[in-house]
């Protein structure tokens, strides 16, 4: 199933019928003969924030509709139960709503090398690392996260009015999720032209 094997017991789910199993956690070591379904995670988020904006805007965010359509509809629809969000407040409900039974994610958006994520009109705004918070709650690691925006695997050193320190958003993204796909700097048609530092 793509996830950590040492988080079994967190995301795996047993019991005699589906239902059931949907509630209940399982260990490793439960009797196979006590178990009828295990149910496993199946949730992935598809977030295309690249909406609203000028006739610029709009023609810069056609790549969330693309890789929506190429990422999600076409390669993830039929294996998974797909939650779609178009605002920033939409991905956050979707993430706590799906806790326990989210597999992976995907985000489209417009990142700064600060670390905010912001919709396609830049009029909505959160930072990462609220996303990572909203991640790391499901209790495991999902299978795949694809922060599609500028400088999501960015170095920084946190701006006030937090205390000074560096967050390498790469090394945190990677504590929430097995496989992770970013950009250190500026993302130009899925063109990474940022460097590692």
């Amino acid at each position: 199933v793509e996830l950590e094997r040492s988080e079994f017991s967190k995301w795996a789910k047993a019991g005699k019928t589906i239902e059931e199993s949907k509630k209940n956690r399982v260990s490793p070591t439960s009797s196979v003969s006590a178990i009828c379904f295990v149910s496993v995670p199946n949730v992935w988020i598809d977030a295309d924030l690249l909406r609203g904006g000028g006739a610029y805007d709009r023609l810069v965010n056609l790549g969330g509709t693309l890789g929506s359509f190429w990422g999600t509809d076409l390669f993830t629809s039929g294996s998974r139960k797909v939650e779609n969000a178009s605002t920033i407040s939409e991905l956050m409900s979707a993430v706590y709503r799906n806790k326990g039974d989210l597999w992976g994610m995907t985000v489209y958006g417009h990142g700064s090398p600060d670390g905010w994520l912001v919709n396609g009109a830049q009029t909505e705004g959160i930072r990462q690392m609220s996303v990572q918070l909203a991640v790391k709650s499901n209790g495991y690691k999902i299978a795949y996260l694809n922060m599609m925006q500028c400088y999501s695997k960015a170095t920084i050193v946190r701006p006030l009015p937090y205390p000074p320190r560096t967050v390498d958003f790469e090394k945190e993204w990677k504590k929430v999720a097995m496989r992770f796909h970013g950009y250190f700097g500026v993302n130009f048609l899925g063109f990474d032209l940022g460097e590692k530092k």
